[in-house]
């Protein structure tokens, strides 16, 4: 797949994130990094990606009790544009033939509502020509919304994964999996009058250069 993904995911009224302004991803790259200091909705971001591949309630994490706005904002393809606006139809609101109607908005953005079991059309870019055009082929559209990211796997890993507590028994002990890492550490800094600038400096340049 080629990156970036096409694909904005931009939620309001949802967890931490207000009804005055979208929040979320542009599009994404094979590697992203998400900053911000703590309770800034670094996860509630993440757990976006997870909701936009397998939607499910998020009512009760309304801002404020009100009700989560997820949109999806994605170019059209031509076989989206196929289905919708066919070849062999002609006439009604558009007149002409369907499909050289339609395919002015290949490689055009779509932007629809998603929802546990229905897709809703929003808009597209550029506006169709009247509203009638709009309440009819809009659903359709939405209908046939292929997401980006269809069938890709959502694994959440959390920051406090395989820690366990150490006791302070005796001589310190790493094992293969790191267990005993912090008392090694703290056993270094604190009870035997070593250089700290071993662990403080050259520990985490080493540990830098492996990351």
């Amino acid at each position: 797949m080629n990156y970036p993904i096409p694909l904005s995911i931009k939620a309001k009224n949802y967890k931490c994130f207000g009804e005055l302004s979208f929040e979320g991803f542009d599009d994404f790259h094979r590697i992203n990094v998400v900053i911000g200091r703590n309770n800034s909705g670094k996860s509630a971001l993440l757990d976006l990606i997870g909701y936009t591949l397998q939607p499910s309630d998020i009512t009760s994490l309304g801002y404020k009790g009100r009700t989560p706005d997820v949109y999806l904002t994605k170019p059209l393809l031509d076989e989206e544009i196929r289905q919708v606006f066919r070849e062999n139809q002609s006439g009604g609101g558009i007149g002409g033939n369907f499909y050289d109607f339609g395919k002015r908005w290949i490689d055009k953005p779509i932007t629809v509502s998603l929802k546990p079991n229905e897709t809703t059309f929003v808009a597209v870019e550029p506006a169709f020509d009247n509203e009638n055009i709009t309440s009819e082929f809009g659903p359709q559209l939405a209908k046939v919304f292929v997401s980006p990211i269809r069938g890709r796997l959502f694994r959440r890993l959390l920051a406090d994964r395989n820690i366990l507590p150490e006791g302070d028994s005796g001589p310190p002990s790493l094992t293969e999996g790191g267990q005993g890492a912090t008392n090694t550490v703290q056993h270094f800094l604190h009870k035997v009058g070593r250089d700290p600038k071993l662990v403080e400096e050259k520990l985490l340049r080493a540990l830098n250069e492996i990351f």
